[in-house]
């Protein structure tokens, strides 16, 4: 039996006493990791040398000789201020940053900084009582009899807590729980009504996705507006920031509000996405959509900010995993090569050589069949087709 996992990201409310707890538990997460790192460096050297009698680093190893070491040194003893999950997790970290590389899905592992990197530490249920949510209250390990006020309450009660991130985005503190459920939930399953309706879709700049059947997703003017004050917003704090000195407590404060923006646009480009996203799934049983490559097309540098404001990449993945959710919803990622935009969705000619159609042309003009469309509508019809 299939068991389904499910993540709520829910902001928390700390006192005083809570949010001195997690930065504890975050500086101490970030010591143990790089502590973890420079060790596994070390030995990998060694090993390199003399692969005969030398053993290849192990994150399970290292942790069980950084629990003697801090067992053994009072330098140490800070590290029992916090729960033992709040360090162990780092060498589950870095071991999984590891297999990542190995498996040529990411870069060599770097060293946190306390400037640079994101607070957050994990808390594992080990048992059932280690970490519960009561309505608004959270309890986790070290801090059982006082329990963390929480924003909302948890959207699947029924389920088995397997874990709980708490992170800092700003001055804001979250926690993302992590469930185990036996069935999908009820709520899902009401909420998507089964459809024989197919859709392609094309993602532009100027109008922000194309659907094959004529209509439109268009930003709105209000959203627009409220990006734009952030902007300019965003601009006067750098300024302010680049005029402070790197050393004071001022210069700190104005960095608060710098991430404090950044959220908000975050927040509302998110906002937009999710709503999108969720729309297309409820209505169309089969989305055909361009699988985009950023890389290639960010080094268009008069094309580089829009698009990377644009969150393509996002949106195509809020699509994804949104489909898997709901039932009989086939989403298929056409290949970046697909020439969608140089297809005729008429007759199927292709445009070739100086006939190819440039940024610059909205129109589709098709020079056997004579067809005159919109160069975005013609290439989501044309994505359509491979459903």
């Amino acid at each position: 039996m299939t068991k389904l996992y499910r993540t709520h990201k829910i902001r928390l409310y700390p006192t005083y006493e809570q949010e001195i707890y997690f930065k504890k538990a975050c500086g101490i997460k970030r010591f143990t990791y790089n502590w973890a790192l420079n060790e596994w460096n070390k030995e990998y050297e060694k090993y390199i040398k003399n692969k005969k009698s030398c053993k290849a680093p192990n994150h399970r190893i290292l942790r069980d000789r950084f629990t003697k070491l801090k067992n053994n040194k009072e330098e140490l003893s800070f590290i029992n201020e916090v729960s033992k999950y709040a360090f162990s997790n780092a060498f589950e970290d870095l071991g999984n940053s590891f297999k990542r590389l190995f498996n040529k899905q990411g870069k060599y592992p770097k060293f946190k900084s306390k400037k640079r990197s994101k607070d957050s530490f994990r808390e594992d249920a080990a048992t059932k009582f280690s970490i519960k949510v009561k309505d608004y209250s959270l309890f986790i390990p070290k801090w059982q009899k006082k329990p963390i006020k929480l924003a909302e309450r948890l959207r699947y009660p029924n389920g088995r807590i397997k874990s709980c991130t708490i992170s800092r985005t700003a001055d804001i503190w979250f926690t993302s729980i992590l469930v185990e459920l036996d069935k999908q939930p009820k709520d899902e399953l009401k909420r998507y009504k089964k459809t024989k309706d197919k859709i392609g879709i094309d993602l532009g700049i100027k109008t922000y996705a194309t659907l094959s059947n004529g209509k439109k997703i268009k930003i709105k003017n209000k959203m627009k507006l409220r990006l734009k004050r952030l902007d300019r917003k965003v601009n006067v704090l750098q300024e302010v920031l680049s005029k402070k000195s790197k050393i004071s407590n001022n210069r700190e404060k104005v960095k608060t509000k710098l991430s404090r923006c950044y959220y908000k646009i975050k927040c509302i480009k998110e906002d937009f996405l999710h709503k999108k996203s969720q729309h297309l799934v409820r209505k169309y049983n089969s989305i055909c959509m361009e699988d985009l490559t950023l890389k290639n097309m960010m080094k268009n540098h008069k094309l580089a900010k829009s698009l990377q404001e644009s969150m393509f990449r996002t949106f195509i993945d809020y699509v994804d995993y949104k489909s898997k959710r709901k039932h009989n919803v086939i989403l298929i990622l056409a290949d970046s090569k697909y020439p969608s935009t140089q297809l005729c969705s008429g007759c199927g000619n292709r445009k070739i050589g100086k006939d190819k159609m440039k940024l610059k042309d909205r129109e589709y003009i098709c020079t056997k069949c004579g067809l005159i469309i919109d160069r975005d509508l013609n290439a989501s019809i044309n994505l359509e087709k491979l459903i």
